[in-house]
């Protein structure tokens, strides 16, 4: 059977945790003392390395849903249609029509029992079963109390982080692109493949599982917090520091800041990309900066005065990338991550099918006027997926091996990576020098990935790219 890599990535400063995602399964250690702390899904090796007894986080299948208001319609039609002499039943014809309506998701199986939730020993050992979902998106509240997981069958799990218990499960109305939650982690915004942003509020979803008796929800109604909307998907979102503005980035080129919570107000659209915007990152300058950084598909690194929707500094990849002698599959590099480094001026970059890490620093020109300046390239074992940078510093790089495996790749499945700086700050693959390599950095980066039955298609910023004759036929000739 085909191993998943770890595709997503999550950390948290405060808890020092580290958040796998491989295929429909996360895992979650501690950078600190490289143990396993709690995962979906238990094997041998996972828990031979723990310190401590590993909790199986319980993830029970979340019936898909539809909105209160079409379920009605749906009603009365299953109402008329069981008049019929060909339906047996009124229920039955509502659970064809739901069926069709509600979801085009095949159901799961459910990847951990929920009967195993809780402390267990570690000679548990699940079995694997197959599946074709995917982990989209993982998100601590900044105090680290929950921890979110998004999927692709439109499922959003919530685990307290201090007994690893399942606090709440439900359906999200749209598959979820991309998940956030407000500085004082009392809301959830979940962008969707659709263009919507989402805001749950967590009291009130908790204390309907209180009345409920259950941490599944599957009938929420017609209550879902509907922020802003694009007509295009949305691929990444962040919220500004003071939560005053939200900002979203979408397929169609464009970056929208609004304000927040009343995101009809928008402030500024930043229109210098020319196709995609799969990343933002918001660099931990002062509030008044309102500096972005962006990347997408046309191969641009773009420094913002968001608040004014006005570019400061545009940089071309590609060059960079032929001076550096790097190559990339695709025709122009797909940035896949921007990462800001806390308490530095540090911007590390990945990009589709290059392997490196691209190194940045950013600085101040004049008075609110910001730009990047090239560092290093780190180079990698592997093709970029996810990149992530913990309170040391340290950058953690998931991906797949790259075709040219340097020679002084270690015996592991490489799915992980973690680059270390050294005292001059430039950065080393823990796997390239036994100094940086401490025990706690070799006991993560050694985790097997998830086995599955049927391994899920990884979704590739390049399939998003835009054919630009694609609506050429439906244009009439001009003479």
């Amino acid at each position: 059977m085909p191993a998943m890599p770890y595709h997503k990535l999550g950390f948290h400063a405060k808890l020092q945790y580290l958040v796998l995602g491989s295929g429909p399964h996360v895992t979650v250690c501690n950078v600190a003392t490289g143990a396993v702390v709690a995962s979906t899904q238990l094997n041998t090796a996972n828990a031979t390395r723990a310190q401590a007894p590993i909790k199986v986080l319980a993830c029970p299948f979340v019936q898909p849903r539809i909105p209160l208001s079409a379920a009605k319609g749906l009603i009365q039609s299953a109402r008329a249609v069981s008049a019929q002499s060909t339906v047996p039943s009124a229920t039955q014809a509502l659970h064809a029509l739901t069926d069709a309506e509600a979801t085009k998701v095949k159901p799961l199986a459910d990847p951990v029992p929920t009967a195993s939730a809780g402390a267990v020993e570690t000679s548990v050992q699940p079995e694997s079963q197959t599946t074709e979902t995917l982990i989209r998106d993982v998100a601590f509240t900044p105090n680290g109390k929950y921890l979110a997981v998004c999927r692709d069958d439109k499922a959003l799990y919530l685990w307290d982080t201090a007994t690893w218990t399942l606090a709440l499960a439900f359906s999200t109305l749209r598959r979820a692109n991309r998940i956030l939650f407000t500085h004082d982690g009392q809301s959830l915004l979940v962008a969707d493949k659709f263009g919507d942003v989402y805001r749950y509020q967590l009291d009130d979803y908790l204390a309907r599982t209180q009345t409920a008796g259950t941490s599944v929800l599957n009938a929420l109604g017609d209550d879902d917090d509907l922020v802003l909307g694009h007509v295009s998907m949305l691929l990444d979102l962040a919220l500004s520091p003071d939560d005053k503005f939200i900002l979203t980035a979408d397929r169609d080129e464009k970056i929208r800041v609004s304000h927040y919570p009343n995101g009809y107000n928008i402030q500024a659209f930043g229109l210098a990309h020319t196709a995609f915007v799969s990343s933002l990152a918001l660099p931990p300058t002062n509030t008044d900066a309102r500096v972005l950084i962006s990347g997408g598909g046309d191969g641009l690194l773009v420094v913002w005065d968001y608040y004014q929707g006005q570019p400061q500094q545009l940089w071309q990849l590609p060059t960079l990338l032929s001076k550096l002698n790097l190559t990339c599959a695709t025709s122009l590099p797909n940035v896949r991550r921007i990462v800001c480094l806390s308490g530095s001026d540090r911007v590390a970059v990945i990009c589709e099918t290059v392997p490196a890490v691209l190194m940045f620093q950013l600085h101040t020109t004049t008075v609110s006027h910001y730009q990047l300046r090239f560092d290093q390239a780190i180079p990698t074992c592997m093709a970029p997926l996810d990149l992530v940078a913990d309170t040391d510093h340290r950058l953690w790089l998931s991906g797949m091996p790259a075709h040219a495996m340097p020679t002084h790749a270690p015996d592991t499945t490489m799915q992980l990576e973690c680059l270390v700086p050294d005292a001059n700050q430039q950065y080393h693959s823990a796997c390239c020098s036994a100094a940086a390599a401490w025990p706690e950095v070799n006991a993560i980066l050694t985790l097997p990935s998830s086995t599955l039955a049927t391994c899920p298609k990884l979704p590739l910023l390049e399939e998003l790219r835009k054919d630009p004759k694609a609506n050429s036929n439906a244009l009439p000739d001009v003479e």
